[in-house]
């Protein structure tokens, strides 16, 4: 009765003394492939692998000793057919007539073990493609604070990730902003709802704002319950800088054919009107008021002529001499002009790198770009401030930059300060801008602004590497 009860048992049972097996039922033989008869009286230590022995045989005579193991641990065996399999096992010390034995419980847990090692492979797998994706990949909980993060959060907004987690995501973004979008993000997250390629802003840990197009989708517990949100996210930038210069572009061509048509008939006009008001100062036969009124109509006239002749420049682009110069020695050459154009109450810098690569210019450009720049910078800066002029090699480009710290420009009026005829300024032609974006773009550069309200503005020039410098 006994044999039948442990042979039925659901469970391997088998007990040893001196490392020999004295008696195991059915299932614990089937655990290594053999008949009962053919374990009977076998060491234990033929079915365990060698790198185990040490450990396992003093086990069993600190057990059989009496003193304290683990009643509990999974163990590797061999197999008849030289597999290996796992067992958990359950040890307990026995007395038997002839002394003490060594009974033990055992359960195959190799299927187990290898859902388990499937598992942890395929958790690894889609660990690496998250933490390596350059796509930025994130959960919150139901306050908005960040729960998980990968790693292209760092490289994207510039902090750690340290400083990110436990933090809500509006501590990144516009604070004007945020009132109504952490709103908006508890509704959705109580309503249960999916996100798909909402855009919003970021600011980066030095300022710059960025744009990104998130996906959410809950994230929910095994209960069901909502515990959070969980998505994805794109840095799409740079996507819409290209954009805007692209309607820009579109637009500037509309607007110099518009142009292209009027100056000419309109230039005409400005020449007859100052070829009649020299013929009237020739004469010198009207009193002196008269001719001054006549001085300032002429004056007028090449105001006008010097208006048309930016107008066509912009509309069909200038004729460049283009030159490989070095841009470091173009601004040194104008420092003087550069001062000049600033008021006592603004500080300027220079900060021009050394090795700085040549680029193919027209060295008679250099001076209005800057002056340009520098003229808008002080404008911006009414009570006086800081302005940093630099220059840097990046990759296959050089890169002026000219920084200040005033009020800085509004989004709004940032994404049209190129527009033509657009300014924000009292007898402005709302051109000088325009012009320079221009030139630049003849010369196969282009230039991107960042500002931050009542923090300042910077203008990165970038212009292409002189292929004479080129390999």
């Amino acid at each position: 009765m006994y044999q039948i009860t442990v042979d039925t048992a659901p469970i391997g049972i088998i007990i040893v003394r001196d490392f020999k097996i004295l008696m195991l039922n059915t299932i614990a033989s089937k655990f290594l492939g053999f008949t009962k008869d053919e374990l009977i009286g076998k060491s234990v230590m033929e079915f365990i692998p060698e790198h185990l022995q040490d450990e396992i045989s003093q086990r069993m005579k600190n057990r059989e000793a009496g003193l304290n193991e683990p009643t509990r641990y999974e163990l590797e065996l061999i197999r008849k057919d030289k597999s290996i399999s796992t067992i958990e096992l359950f040890i307990s010390v026995i007395d038997l007539m002839d002394g003490p034995a060594t009974l033990a419980f055992t359960t195959d847990i190799s299927d187990n073990i290898k859902s388990k090692n499937e598992l942890k492979e395929s958790e690894e797998k889609y660990r690496d493609l998250v933490e390596t994706s350059q796509d930025l990949i994130w959960q919150c909980d139901t306050e908005g604070k960040f729960t998980y993060l990968n790693p292209a959060w760092e490289e994207i907004l510039g902090y750690s990730l340290e400083e990110m987690l436990g933090r809500k995501f509006t501590d990144f973004k516009n604070q004007t902003e945020v009132e109504n979008e952490y709103k908006a993000f508890l509704d959705r997250l109580n309503n249960d709802t999916t996100l798909k390629a909402h855009e919003t802003q970021y600011f980066t840990k030095d300022g710059q704002e960025l744009t990104l197009i998130l996906n959410a989708i809950p994230l929910k517990n095994i209960e069901g319950e909502v515990i959070g949100r969980q998505g994805t996210a794109i840095d799409v930038t740079r996507n819409k800088e290209l954009e805007q210069n692209l309607h820009l572009a579109q637009k500037m061509e509309t607007v110099g054919r518009l142009t292209r048509g009027i100056a000419h008939d309109f230039n005409n006009l400005l020449h007859i009107i100052q070829g009649h008001c020299e013929i009237l100062l020739n004469q010198n036969q009207q009193k002196d008021e008269v001719q001054e009124d006549i001085r300032q109509i002429l004056s007028a006239a090449e105001s006008g002529a010097e208006l048309v002749n930016q107008l066509v420049s912009f509309s069909k682009g200038q004729e460049l001499k283009i030159e490989s110069l070095d841009l470091n020695n173009s601004i040194k050459s104008i420092n003087s002009i550069i001062k000049r154009g600033l008021t006592p109450n603004v500080e300027i810098k220079f900060g021009l790198a050394d090795n700085l690569y040549h680029v193919d210019f027209d060295p008679s450009q250099v001076q209005l770009i800057v002056m340009n720049m520098v003229i808008n910078a002080k404008e911006a800066m009414p009570n006086g401030g800081k302005l940093m002029i630099e220059t840097k090699n990046e990759k296959e480009f050089v890169v002026l930059s000219i920084k200040d710290n005033g009020v800085g420009i509004d989004k709004m009026i940032r994404e049209r300060i190129f527009e033509p005829y657009f300014t924000t300024k009292k007898n402005r032609s709302g051109l000088g801008l325009t012009t320079v974006y221009g030139i630049i773009n003849q010369c196969n550069g282009h230039i991107r602004v960042e500002s931050i309200l009542n923090q300042g503005s910077t203008f990165e020039i970038y212009l292409p590497r002189s292929t004479s410098q080129k390999s």
